[in-house]
């Protein structure tokens, strides 16, 4: 069975989506500028950014857990499809079988 989103090649694993931290670059970035002027309306914007920023960051947060929560599931689904598969092969060899072993094994009249 292939997985779908996952591709392998000379025995690794190749992910088609990688997952990536939006903020990863923004915070390296982020400098607090001492030269920034006193005034009270700038303090209240430069209050209200961060609040602003640091709200972003924790529902990015969540939403990257919540993705992580789904490759989990994901996971498990592809695991339940594989031993549904299996047990499938398993049961159709073993009922032909089976079958087989009572036909050939019937008293054969000859007349």
């Amino acid at each position: 069975m292939k997985r779908p989103g996952y591709r392998y090649r000379k025995g690794t694993c190749i992910v088609e989506k990688p997952r990536i931290d939006p903020f990863k670059h923004i915070e390296e970035k982020l400098t607090v500028h001492k030269a920034v002027p006193t005034d009270p309306a700038t303090d209240a914007q430069i209050i209200l950014l961060h609040q602003l920023y640091t709200e972003l960051k924790e529902i990015t947060h969540r939403i990257f857990e919540e993705d992580e929560k789904e490759c989990i599931e994901n996971d498990w689904q592809f695991a339940a499809m594989v031993v549904d598969r299996a047990c499938l092969i398993t049961f159709s060899v073993f009922i032909t079988a089976c079958t087989l072993a009572f036909i050939f094994c019937a008293p054969h009249i000859i007349a």
